[in-house]
């Protein structure tokens, strides 16, 4: 029988393994005397591989999923979102979890890239997913040690572009929210914070870790202080009238606090459903703060500052290019080339059209004459 064998001596050898040994497996053997009947041997194969099969549930150590949990211990401290670390890592259990990580091959990283591209995971996910891996070689072995992600060529992400609303669109879907939380009287809380993010841009994460104490000022110079997240900075946000009475909701409501942020979006998207607007992320809200700014006049240092954003490409990806602001460049820009007026008698008539200037006009830096 498989895994059986006789000996020269007459003694039995009796072989049990679970999966392969370059993937974690496992295997065990045993010597039984001569005179060992057949169905004895089969039944400590049979037990053996049940009790090695419970062993392969726990992680062996030196394995990949057996040194996440070490690794993650490390960095808890070193990380805004120590959770998303965690998922990135375990995106590649499915196929390396049970690899001693020393076993595990560049060319078998490139390919599992490849196989998520062609999956459509986003270019950003497959990055986050990459440096958590790497990251996680760098921390256990150090900075020269084998890598396998070490030259895995990285997507490149698509140039992002802002998603935002109008504010006609989201008054519209806030009323409806309005509308069904006065019919119903329930859903105070989550109305305060969906009317919280669309006049102050904040992540929900934000609002969770917002004491309203402490951290809002509505006097004269209404006031919220942001706490950072997702790798950003904790700044003061002005509000406006709509953002004052907002928080005022927000407090009376009891909205502060932790709270499911999937409730939050469930209950969005049925808004938009009531106001007959196409369904769309409550996070575009976010978007549309930014681009609101823009709109209003605001530079992008200003609404860096004011999303807590410690790189202005990402701030980028919030705002949108206004037309207005466009349009004002454009009159910068030809108020730039204007002459200042001479006296009569040497100003020549103003041509049609640009001069054209030969090559070797252009070489002598020809300038035209006022």
């Amino acid at each position: 029988m498989k895994g059986i064998h006789k000996l020269p001596n007459g003694s039995w050898r009796v072989r049990v393994a679970i999966g392969k040994p370059s993937r974690g497996g496992v295997q065990k053997e045993k010597t039984f005397p001569p005179d060992t009947g057949l169905r004895e041997m089969k039944r400590w194969q049979d037990d053996t591989k049940a009790d090695l099969r419970r062993m392969a549930l726990r992680p062996a150590k030196g394995t990949l999923e057996a040194d996440a949990p070490r690794y993650l211990e490390r960095i808890d401290n070193q990380l805004d979102f120590p959770k998303d670390r965690k998922f990135d890592l375990q995106a590649w259990f499915a196929l390396f979890g049970k690899r001693s990580r020393h076993t595990i091959k560049r060319e078998e990283v490139t390919k599992q890239v490849k196989d998520w591209l062609a999956e459509g995971v986003a270019a950003s996910t497959i990055r986050h997913r990459m440096t958590a891996l790497s990251m996680l070689y760098v921390e256990l072995d150090g900075d020269e040690a084998y890598n396998p992600t070490r030259g895995v060529k990285r997507p490149k992400e698509p140039h992002p572009q802002p998603d935002f609303r109008s504010p006609e669109v989201i008054l519209n879907v806030l009323d409806a929210l309005a509308w069904r939380v006065a019919r119903q009287n329930r859903g105070w809380a989550t109305l305060a914070r969906l009317l919280v993010f669309a006049y102050t841009g904040m992540r929900p994460s934000q609002m969770m870790r917002i004491d309203p104490a402490s951290h809002l000022v509505l006097g004269e110079q209404p006031m919220v202080f942001v706490p950072p997240g997702k790798g950003g900075r904790a700044h003061w946000k002005p509000l406006t009238p709509g953002g004052v009475a907002a928080f005022r909701l927000f407090v009376n409501s009891g909205a502060q606090g932790p709270f499911s942020v999937s409730a939050f979006d469930k209950s969005w998207l049925r808004a938009c459903q009531d106001a007959g607007v196409d369904r769309f992320n409550p996070y575009k809200l976010r978007h549309s703060y930014a681009t609101l700014l823009r709109r209003g006049g605001m530079d992008l240092a200003d609404v860096q500052e004011l999303l807590g954003h410690t790189d202005s490409k990402t701030t980028a990806r919030y705002a949108a290019v206004i037309p207005e602001k466009l349009n004002a460049a454009r009159a910068a820009f030809q108020k730039g080339w204007r002459v200042p007026a001479a006296a009569p008698a040497q100003v020549a008539s103003p041509p049609t059209s640009p001069p054209i200037l030969r090559p070797s006009e252009t070489r002598r830096g020809l300038r035209q004459k006022p």
